[in-house]
């Protein structure tokens, strides 16, 4: 995992529905991503909803996409 993305994990952890411009900073972020070819908006909406099933977050995702995920799975289970 590239240092890059440890500040975007952070913001996903925390991002809550009731900060409402954090989350939309944090969708702006997903959405640069997304325009990059990251495929992560559509896995990290489904984790805030509850989603926790890794297979089912990182189908169809590349390698470094699904890493991300499993960081943020890891980092949700135990946060420090």
């Amino acid at each position: 995992m590239r240092n890059a993305h440890r500040p975007l994990l952070a913001e996903l952890v925390e991002a809550k529905p009731a900060s409402r411009k954090r989350t939309l900073q944090t969708a702006e972020a997903l959405a640069h991503l997304e325009h990059q070819g990251r495929r992560l908006r559509e896995p990290v909406e489904r984790i805030w909803a509850g989603a926790r099933d890794r297979a089912a977050l990182v189908a169809g995702l590349d390698d470094q996409d699904a890493a991300l995920i499993d960081r943020l799975l890891a980092l949700i289970a135990s946060p420090r």
